[in-house]
């Protein structure tokens, strides 16, 4: 067995440049987060659907969002709980958006913790762009965030409440290139701070999480197999279940005066 290992290793290290192996110690017990009632969008896969059911194993009952129901009824079947509840909702849908959260607020009767997850990763740059994809990056990646926070700065805060907003950004954010992503990513800072100014004396708790490389199907990787990444300064890639765990601890009583922040966890790599 010892012999099979040694090999299993050297080939990851031919293929992959190293080897990095994880693994991921979860806290749990998170009391505040018992009775919570918790929007996701883009929760069918990835980051969302892993936050999704980190918080229904603290009590919180949890709303994804997303835009096929087919993927929708694959996380419900993955979760297998009652505490989660879903809704078929394409962000590109602003005309309705207003309609949308209200259906929402209905379903979960309030909200105490807004997750903008969802976003979407494309190969463009500044020679094979066009306008549409631009636009649908800019739609989901930034524009989404921006409205849904505004409704629920203009329909959720009443005297002595609190409710606290997640944006999911990405390290790109740092990376300054002539890319859709990583400049529909770099508004999100700029908004949160925005945000934070104007309403946090009303109740809003807005911050954004700035992940690395996560194991998703998004970026095509599976750090099961080997969580090796060379450019990083830690030279792994994250895993999704790292950056649910960040998720519950700023969505906890544990976590109220972090207000306007953008938090990189990215093992140091947009360190520049």
């Amino acid at each position: 067995m010892r012999l099979f290992k040694y090999f299993r290793n050297i080939i990851k290290f031919v293929k992959f440049g190293g080897i990095t192996t994880l693994e991921i110690t979860q806290k749990t017990g998170y009391e505040s987060l018992k009775g919570l009632k918790i929007v996701i969008t883009g929760g069918t896969s990835g980051i969302g659907l892993t936050v999704a059911k980190r918080f229904i194993e603290e009590g919180a009952t949890v709303l994804i969002t997303g835009r096929s129901e087919q993927k929708l009824s694959e996380a419900k079947a993955k979760i297998d709980s009652s505490n989660l509840l879903t809704y078929l909702w394409d962000l590109n849908d602003y005309n309705q958006y207003n309609n949308h959260l209200k259906i929402i607020l209905q379903k979960t009767s309030k909200i105490d913790v807004f997750i903008n997850n969802a976003g979407i990763l494309t190969n463009l740059n500044e020679k094979n762009n066009q306008l549409e994809d631009w636009n649908a990056i800019f739609n989901i990646n930034l524009k989404s965030m921006y409205f849904n926070t505004l409704w629920i700065c203009e329909n959720l805060l009443t005297k002595n409440s609190i409710v606290k907003v997640i944006n999911i950004s990405s390290m790109s954010e740092a990376i300054y290139e002539v890319d859709p992503y990583n400049i529909s990513k770099s508004g999100i800072s700029s908004m949160v701070k925005g945000f934070a100014k104007e309403y946090a004396a009303k109740g809003l708790i807005v911050n954004a999480i700035a992940p690395g490389v996560v194991a998703t199907k998004m970026t095509n990787l599976e750090s099961q197999t080997n969580a090796y990444r060379e450019n990083n300064p830690s030279k792994r890639n994250a895993v999704p279940e790292e950056i649910a765990e960040f998720i519950l601890f700023i969505s906890s009583s544990s976590c109220y005066y972090l207000q306007g922040q953008t938090i990189f966890i990215d093992g140091g790599e947009s360190i520049r």
